[in-house]
């Protein structure tokens, strides 16, 4: 039945039996740059703190990576997709946000339960959908309170919040009506992002404990990122604090956790997408744009920090011609499943990594390549 599934949605993948199964995260982190990138566009200097915890933890760090959409929505749900040919049916068809929560079926997915995983995704609140669907086993929302969210996650830099809601759920107004009409059963208590982690984390415990293997694919929002408009500087602040403490914080939390309770899991920290310090800049303002400059925006929404952990697990694959002179998360989820699998591709057809156009995102008027836009 799976078999006639992947054939009948996918048809440009195959599924692979797995010669090992070692439980598998992949961890995001909510708009976290390259250390390259951070330190040229803030600017900042000296040490780069998420880059510091997974080189002294001896991740396996990668060069050029990039995120394969500029928003988060998008980004998780195309690597579940595993292929842009896919992904791009499902946009058609207005179903290409719906993989995450299992509404529709994801290549990868199916590939792991054929495997015996069970399959978990995590997210703070119903961003990604409120509905769970079929296609995966597990869809948690940890239903984060949003008033208590901004004014833990960004104190007195509410304003810049998620396109205005921080302003709205921290106005005095929008509390007192909550309050009234006693949202609170409707709410889990006030979470921090720490507490968020909590949530996350004792659901790993619980899967431990199971006699299946699992994958489990997470978002956090750290370290985050802006939208006009902000005073830079008050902003720089913020983010520079967040890099320094939170974000490797949170880090350590999972890893310490894993390495602990699960020491033969894959692990892989990456991120949704860039900083988006340069979010303002619009699609026609971009192709007004001359070649250095567009260079600009491109790195600052798709440039990403990405690692894998253990460093020596499934190296000739990471190191395959494939992987160079650049590296995206769809590439590394389809080079673990060829580790996995002993060297079987599960894409059949040969495919291209390239940018998409996308509104915010790539706007050039023929499909651009992120070989234009390597930034070390």
């Amino acid at each position: 039945m799976i078999l006639a599934r992947i054939k009948h949605y996918f048809q440009i993948l195959r599924l692979l039996t797995f010669n090992e199964k070692p439980n598998i995260y992949f961890l995001s982190f909510d708009a976290l740059s390259p250390a390259p990138l951070m330190r040229k566009q803030l600017p900042m200097s000296g040490s780069f703190a998420p880059l510091d915890f997974v080189t002294k933890n001896n991740f396996r760090v990668f060069k050029n990576a990039f995120s394969d959409y500029p928003r988060t929505r998008e980004t998780l749900n195309h690597l579940l997709a595993m292929t842009p040919d896919y992904f791009q049916t499902l946009i058609r068809q207005g179903r290409h946000l719906d993989l995450f929560t299992g509404l529709s079926p994801s290549p990868a997915f199916e590939i792991f339960k054929a495997n015996g995983y069970t399959t978990n995704t995590y997210f703070y609140d119903g961003y990604m959908g409120h509905e769970a669907g079929s296609y995966v086993d597990n869809y948690n929302i940890a239903n984060l309170r949003h008033f208590a969210f901004c004014k833990n996650r960004l104190a007195e830099f509410s304003v810049f919040g998620f396109w205005g809601y921080c302003q709205f759920w921290e106005s005095e107004w929008v509390k007192n009506i909550v309050l009234y009409l006693s949202w609170e059963v409707n709410f889990v208590k006030e979470r921090t992002l720490f507490e968020y982690a909590d949530f996350v984390l004792e659901d790993f415990s619980r899967l431990l404990v199971a006699e299946k293997p699992f994958v489990a694919f997470m978002h956090i929002l750290s370290p985050f990122h802006s939208n006009p408009p902000i005073a830079y500087e008050d902003y720089r602040e913020l983010l520079l604090v967040t890099l320094a403490e939170e974000t490797p914080n949170i880090m350590a939390k999972f890893f310490y956790f894993i390495q602990k309770n699960d020491p033969d899991a894959y692990i892989y920290f990456y991120s949704d997408h860039g900083q988006l310090l340069l979010w303002y800049v619009s699609d026609e303002q971009f192709h007004r744009l001359n070649k250095k400059n567009r260079d600009i925006v491109i790195q600052d929404r798709y440039g990403i920090q990405a690692a894998f952990y253990p460093p020596g697990v499934c190296a000739e694959y990471f190191e395959a011609p494939m992987m160079k002179p650049f590296v995206t998360n769809a590439k590394v989820l389809r080079q673990v499943i060829r580790c996995l699998a002993d060297g079987d591709d599960p894409i059949i057809t040969p495919i291209e990594y390239r940018l998409h156009q996308t509104h915010r995102g790539y706007q050039g008027d023929e499909p651009g390549y992120y070989e234009d836009y390597l930034y070390e």
